[in-house]
This record gives C-alpha cells, sequence and structure tokens, in this order.
C-alpha cells in the first residue's frame, strides 16, 4: 500500500519526527524449522513498515488494513464537507504505529464562563499494532490551563475492528 507524502504533520508549532504517512505492507510469515526448513505459518501475514521493515503486528490473515493516509483522508473529506473552519491536529506515535487525528471547530462553542469555552471537536484513531481499533468521536474539546493543556468529554464514538472489512465510508 502505498500512501501520499506528508503534508503537514504539526503539533506545538513542531513538526514531528514520526509521520504517519508511509508504505506499510501485509506479508506472510515464516518460521525456520529445524527439519523441514522455512515454512509459511498459516493464516498469519506480517503489518511492516516498508521503509523500515519495524515490525507493527503478525496478525490473522482476517486482519483489515486501514492506513493512516486514508483515515486523514476521509477526516479531511468529512471535516470540509461541513464548510466550517477548523484547526487540524494529526500526531502519530510508537514507530508510527498509531495515529490520532483531531479537528477542532472554533466556530462552534459554548461558554461555561466569560474567557472559558468548550468547543466542538472530531476525532479520528487508527492503529498498525492492534492497539486501537478504527475510531471516530464527537466531542467537547476544553482548554483547562495556560499551558495548552485540555480535556474532552465524549459526546459520541464509532469503533470498528480491524477486522473483515471496514468501509471508512460508512463510518
Amino acid at each position: 500500500v502505498t500512501n501520499k507524502p506528508l503534508e503537514a504533520t504539526m503539533r506545538l508549532g513542531k513538526v514531528l519526527n514520526e509521520t504517519p504517512f508511509f508504505p506499510v505492507t501485509e506479508t506472510p510469515v515464516y518460521i525456520n524449522h529445524a527439519d523441514l526448513g522455512l515454512m509459511e505459518v498459516p493464516k498469519r501475514k506480517a503489518i511492516i513498515n516498508a521503509e523500515t521493515g519495524h515490525l507493527f503486528k503478525v496478525a490473522s490473515d482476517n486482519y483489515a488494513l486501514v492506513t493512516h493516509q486514508e483515515v486523514v483522508d476521509r477526516s479531511r473529506d468529512v471535516v470540509d464537507k461541513l464548510g466550517l473552519e477548523f484547526k487540524e491536529n494529526i500526531r502519530c506515535t510508537k514507530e508510527g504505529g498509531r495515529l490520532y487525528a483531531s479537528y477542532i471547530i472554533p466556530t462552534v462553542e459554548s461558554a461555561v464562563n466569560v474567557g472559558d469555552d468548550v468547543h466542538l471537536e472530531l476525532i479520528f484513531k487508527n492503529s498498525y499494532d492492534g492497539s486501537k481499533a478504527f475510531t471516530v468521536g464527537l466531542r467537547g474539546h476544553r482548554l483547562v490551563c495556560t499551558n495548552g493543556m485540555t480535556v474532552g468529554k465524549d459526546l459520541f464514538r464509532i469503533r470498528a475492528k480491524h477486522s473483515g472489512e471496514i468501509r471508512l465510508d460508512e463510518v
């Protein structure tokens, strides 16, 4: 699976070292049997960063790979269709294995107190390492400290395991 080049991955004004956009491959898993030699492991596949060779996960053959690029492309489509201004925050951790994309919509707000607003935030999560299901959520986003710390309250969340077939356009 190939992906588009990185457009911009920013957090606190710094480009992150772990970009979410790199080629990911699914490859058979083999063992080296002492008597029989190299043998393919049935019903298993490896999920690998094709650039670095980093192994994210050995998965069952039912594992449905959803690339971070697909998630970001779909999330941008969703936000663009709303026709509202947004602030995008995309970050990636665990050697690119986990993705978190956030879209804060500053024009949709509710005041808790004067100068203390809650904004609408769309979130999208994905992983290659099996730690997270593909997730779409909507929450209230609130700045709670001058150091930038925020809290959120989920309004709803939809999760889809990486098994079978995941249709991003339906989620």
